[in-house]
């Protein structure tokens, strides 16, 4: 079946071996379920969502739009406070960041669940930019 369930433990920081711990199973096991080798129980799938604070439905969605929504909005979000940062509107904003490549950064910290919040991450991207505009 297939899930987020390697996304979300990746996005806390846990190993395979502290999310079966935290919701009593085993390390194969959550292999098996990352890898969609295995059919959980109801069960298990309910205590995997309750522990992510999220859906039985989006942690183990068919449908990929969510992961669509949920990219956009990280995107907008870190839009958003680099535009803060910045003293910016938010559309002079997304000119900059398109012109300077930066949202390739973006999508790139976001693919590999950028371990820092979305605020460590506007810093980093502020820093860069200000950097920039100093030389």
């Amino acid at each position: 079946m297939e899930n987020r369930v390697q996304e979300f433990r990746k996005r806390r920081g846990l190993t395979q071996t502290q999310l079966a711990k935290e919701v009593g199973s085993t390390k194969r096991t959550i292999y098996a379920i990352e890898t969609e080798e295995h059919d959980l129980r109801i069960s298990l799938a309910k205590k995997l969502a309750s522990f992510f604070g999220s859906s039985v439905d989006e942690l183990f969605c068919e449908d990929r739009r969510i992961a669509s929504e949920e990219k956009r909005q990280w995107v907008v979000d870190i839009t958003q406070r680099i535009a803060h940062k910045l003293n910016m509107s938010c559309s002079d904003a997304i000119v900059y960041l398109e012109n300077n490549d930066v949202y390739k950064q973006i999508f790139d910290a976001y693919e590999e669940w950028f371990s820092g919040s979305r605020a460590q991450l506007a810093n980093l991207i502020v820093r860069d930019t200000q950097k920039k505009r100093l030389r």
